[in-house]
């Protein structure tokens, strides 16, 4: 009797154990599969999306360092061109000083 218990016991285990494998062995089911494709579908769109605004925020960076560099040529060819006036002024003035110790 113990015999016969003890070999049940084992019998129900190696059935335990074989429907296990057949499990993970075999497909999942269709709900399953549905719910798995549409998961990793929404995390290849959140990865495109991630990408996409990475690519627009690095457009962006460009565009401003553009601006910004545009604009400090301009306050440099400004700056270039107040010099060159100031140098003028002061040759006309030193020109003039010049003249009135001649007479």
């Amino acid at each position: 009797e113990v015999y016969r218990l003890a070999r049940e016991k084992v019998d129900a285990q190696e059935r335990d154990e074989a429907a296990s494998r057949s499990r993970e062995a075999s497909p999942p089911s269709a709900p399953r599969d549905t719910t798995t494709a549409r998961a990793a579908a929404e995390r290849e769109l959140s990865e495109s999306l991630r990408k996409v605004r990475a690519a627009q925020a690095a457009q962006a960076q460009r565009e401003q360092s553009l601006q910004l560099q545009q604009r400090i040529e301009q306050a440099q060819a400004q700056h270039r061109a107040q010099q060159q006036a100031q140098a003028q002024a002061q040759q006309r003035q030193a020109q003039a000083q010049a003249q009135q110790q001649a007479q």
